[in-house]
């Protein structure tokens, strides 16, 4: 599969830099035949990797907690490991130390105190190997994960208030807004059941299919599933623009 030598403009090794590396060359020149208007190449390769991010946290959002929730509980872990790790970074050093002999408390103490019927004594302790500087760094790991998932929350395009229902569903509508910013019919009207092939079809409907297929695999369960799927989510009218 050709590959695009274009800079990634996400973290390198993030989630998002990893869906963002799906949207190929191929891709962008397969989806710009779709396209009455001839989009920028990297114009379209930029709204098509944002729909996947949007469509691969979408499916996480499906099991776990919303977009909200989800900024809420990681923005307030920032905060915390921030706090953490500035007031790790001004302890006193006779309180360093404190802390660093019970970071290495032998390990029979704590079973002593969990049995103290057994006698431990006989068998040389096994120290804990936590340093503060290994603290530290853990602390400030924390920190950079926590920056590198909000800046993936952030690249997803802005949905509206409104509920989108599933992630398959908001992968439509955005595709949708994709698809009307450059062909002058909209998406809607070119998805539809062909008797004739006991089947969907429509320009539209193969625009969402191949993608599907080549940058958010196993995302539906069947072309006449998937055809009803859109024509239903269409339906709903909710503006999204890119």
């Amino acid at each position: 599969m050709q590959t695009s030598d274009r800079e990634n403009p996400f973290v390198d090794g993030s989630l998002a830099a990893q869906w963002h590396a799906r949207v190929t060359d191929t891709v962008v020149e397969r989806f710009a035949q779709h396209c009455e208007i001839k989009p920028a190449k990297e114009e379209l390769r930029k709204y098509l990797s944002y729909v996947v991010i949007y469509a691969e946290t979408g499916r996480e959002n499906d099991v776990l907690p919303g977009k909200k929730e989800t900024r809420r509980q990681i923005e307030a872990l920032r905060s915390a490991s921030g706090k953490f790790s500035n007031a790790l970074d001004k302890l006193h050093e006779s309180f360093q130390f404190a802390l660093q002999d019970k970071l290495e408390e032998p390990e029979y103490e704590e079973l002593f105190r969990l049995n103290p019927e057994e006698d431990f004594l006989e068998e040389e302790p096994e120290l804990k190997t936590i340093q503060m500087e290994a603290l530290q760094s853990h602390v400030k790991e924390i920190q950079n994960w926590t920056e590198k998932r909000l800046e993936e929350l952030d690249q997803a395009p802005t949905a509206p208030e409104q509920q989108l229902g599933s992630s398959l569903d908001s992968t439509i509508i955005f595709l949708a807004a994709i698809f009307d910013k450059y062909n002058s019919r909209p998406a809607k009207s070119l998805c539809y059941y062909d008797g004739s092939q006991n089947n969907y079809a429509g320009r539209f409907f193969v625009f969402v299919k191949e993608f599907l297929n080549e940058c958010v695999p196993n995302s539906y369960f069947s072309e006449g599933a998937l055809g009803k799927r859109i024509t239903r989510t269409l339906s709903k009218d909710i503006p999204v623009k890119f």
